[in-house]
């Protein structure tokens, strides 16, 4: 199963992270407010930050990639360097606080190759808590995690139920960067219908990375056959079951799929795509009671079991 099916099996790719289909309509029927401004939480003064959170309504973004191998051609931190991008072009559509880069991930996986840098989950969970705490003490409680690392996917959707556990001052949505089906079909149509295979370090994070960084790209390097899945897994993939090493199977070297054809302005393209599907969440976010009320209903409720 490559990312693009995984994504559909899990509802992912038409449900843009949290966001189903209708929810999304609803956010892109809300007519924006005019030009955003990317508000980077190490550049504010401590009188910019009280500033920064009025002018965003408390809503922060929080970039979440990891250090890991991405082929022979492309930076380790490529997922944290394309979800800053992506949320700073967000944040500019729609105002937001953007919290710093972080180079931590879920990347246990990968743990063979040179250059990962792998905490536990549990150390993850304990920083997120923390982190999420922290957001809302200073008044950003409206908290956007910005996901570009698949690997985190599985992490961030226990944590957002771990919210449920007991009531919090603050609400936390996942967002996962990936194509929405009109994108795709868009996407597609850029290489006449049949675009090369994608999965990990592939023709969209090469051109997104041609254009954030051009000059930490080797496309010299590229080796298209590593690309290809060694299709150790199908037996148990046609059985619907997961296991720990099922990445690893049929993608032992980090890389999947063919960037051959990437291109800068194929870059532009996508993270201008991606960005304003985010922006229209941060406006969503800040305009929709649906979340915390639903979370204040059953907070109340577990407080007070009923039948």
């Amino acid at each position: 199963m490559n990312r693009r099916e995984f994504l559909t099996a899990t509802g992912l790719l038409t449900a843009t992270g949290v966001l189903g289909e209708e929810a999304m309509k609803a956010a892109e029927s809300l007519s924006a407010s005019g030009p955003g401004k990317a508000y980077k939480w190490e550049d504010l003064t401590v009188d910019g930050f009280a500033d920064a959170v009025k002018a965003t309504d408390g809503v922060v973004l929080v970039p979440f990639g990891c250090l890991e191998k991405h082929g022979h051609h492309m930076p380790l931190g490529t997922d944290s360097f394309v979800a800053c991008e992506v949320a700073r072009r967000a944040a500019e559509k729609e105002s937001a606080v953007v919290f710093p880069f972080s180079p931590f991930g879920m990347v246990g996986e990968v743990r063979h190759i040179l250059g990962t840098m792998a905490l536990s989950a549990e150390t993850m969970r304990h920083v997120f808590e923390d982190m999420c705490s922290e957001f809302a003490r200073n008044g950003l409680k409206k908290i956007i995690i910005v996901n570009d690392h698949g690997g985190n996917t599985a992490f961030l959707q226990e944590f957002l139920r771990s919210r449920l556990e007991r009531r919090r001052d603050y609400q936390v949505y996942s967002w996962f960067k990936w194509f929405r089906p009109k994108q795709w079909e868009a996407f597609s149509a850029k290489f006449g219908g049949k675009p090369p295979a994608v999965g990990h370090a592939c023709v969209v994070e090469a051109s997104e990375m041609l254009r954030i960084a051009p000059g930490k790209m080797r496309m010299d390097r590229v080796d298209p056959k590593e690309g290809e899945s060694l299709d150790r897994n199908r037996p148990f993939a046609e059985l619907g079951s997961q296991h720990p090493i099922d990445w690893y199977a049929n993608y032992p070297t980090q890389f999947a799929g063919d960037p051959r054809l990437a291109t800068s302005e194929l870059g532009e393209w996508l993270l201008n795509e991606f960005s304003d599907v985010l922006a229209s969440l941060i406006r969503l976010v800040k305009r929709s009671p649906l979340v915390p009320d639903l979370l204040n209903e059953y907070y109340d409720s577990a407080e007070h079991p009923h039948v």
